[in-house]
């Protein structure tokens, strides 16, 4: 989903633009803009659904969200350098880390980036099945069977790809912070109670953990900045994503209430298989959020251990270097931030009362639209 590509070593790594990527890129960009066209151009009065929200909102919702992904992918494209850049700084980090003889286990996170993959692609593949098979029935034409579902699965696939890239950037980088709070929980004492120290612990050598709390202390700061980076090249798309997912969401619940009240078959149909995916895009946005949070309390846990650590020891020298680490924590929270809000909790319950109140909108806009049009319902 670029036109760049790079090769060499992730120490100098070389980006250049060439034709094919080019082309195909253009093929891409094409590509959506026939999938807007498209969903633009839908025959939806040929479906009556008794609303004129249903009438013409499926239309709205779709062409905007096309448009959207398009500026998306466009950005994600202008943006491939800032991306690159993320992962070689995270490489960086990994070399810190064995100079620690702390390793990365990097064939675990690649197994759990994996799984997570092969069940999006399995949740994608029932959904399309589903989606397909409501074409079929309610269409059955061949022709706009198969045009429809190109469509969704250009559509889908690409929404799919965007969330996912930023959902396994942040999960690497979270695990990194992991790391550091294991290497601090193995190392050092970490208990809440100050225990009693014997004299000759005092004279221990304690040259080893100075150094290893200060190299502690530069990855902690190189993670906070590659944290910073993926708010800055995320922040619009992962905004406008979210714009969508709660849009797309409000409509497809009051599309459904709809369906269920009026039973219509073919308006129950449709309603059912878009709430199918508006709920698969609400479960990325909220592990995109979850993912954020827990990235963030990860990185601030280990300001608390710095705490306990301190409690634990009476060593000049190293409760000097250990009070710098922290007020290093402290003057410099890590948390991931989109502009119009911070990935955090919060912001999960905003958007669910975002739907609500949308809905709550949708519903008496559409119970005036309603009793204007009932004869002496005035």
């Amino acid at each position: 989903m670029t036109f760049h590509t790079s090769s060499g070593s992730p120490e100098k790594l070389i980006h250049r633009v060439t034709v094919p990527r080019f082309l195909n890129f253009v093929r891409l960009i094409l590509l959506q803009l026939v999938v807007a066209v498209v969903y633009g151009r839908l025959p939806l009065d040929s479906h009556s659904r008794g609303s004129y929200i249903l009438d013409i909102g499926p239309r709205l919702i779709m062409v905007w969200t096309s448009c959207s992904m398009l500026v998306v992918t466009l950005l994600d494209a202008v943006n491939y350098r800032s991306s690159i850049e993320i992962f070689k700084k995270i490489h960086a980090i990994d070399g810190w880390f064995q100079r620690l003889k702390a390793n990365p286990e990097h064939s675990l996170h690649q197994n759990a980036i994996i799984r997570a993959l092969v069940i999006l692609l399995l949740i994608s593949v029932v959904l399309h099945s589903v989606t397909f098979a409501f074409f079929v029935v309610e269409i059955g034409h061949v022709g706009s069977v198969l045009l429809l579902t190109t469509c969704g699965l250009v559509f889908n696939t690409s929404f799919t790809l965007i969330f996912c890239s930023y959902l396994v950037r942040s999960y690497l980088i979270g695990t990194r912070f992991e790391l550091v709070n294991r290497i601090i929980s193995l190392r050092f004492v970490t208990s809440n109670r100050r225990r009693f120290i014997w004299t000759k612990e005092l004279v221990l050598n304690r040259s080893n953990e100075l150094e290893l709390v200060s190299k502690l202390a530069d990855i902690h700061a190189g993670l906070a900045d590659i944290v910073d980076l993926l708010g800055e090249t995320q922040w619009f798309q992962t905004i406008l994503l979210s714009v969508n997912v709660i849009g797309f969401t409000t409509f497809n619940i009051f599309s459904s209430l709809r369906a269920v009240f009026s039973g219509e078959r073919y308006l129950l149909f449709m309603s059912t298989q878009t709430t199918l995916w508006s709920l698969f895009y609400l479960v990325l946005f909220i592990a995109l959020i979850f993912r954020s949070f827990l990235l963030g309390s990860e990185a601030k846990r280990t300001a608390v251990l710095i705490y306990k650590v301190l409690n634990n020891t009476k060593d000049e020298r190293l409760l000097m270097i250990l009070r710098y680490f922290a007020r290093q924590i402290q003057d410099r929270p890590v948390e991931v931030r989109f502009k119009a809000y911070d990935g955090n909790l919060p912001v999960l319950l905003s958007a669910m009362g975002t739907i609500g109140t949308y809905l709550v909108i949708l519903i008496q806009f559409d119970g005036m639209t309603l009793a204007k049009e009932i004869p002496g319902s005035e």
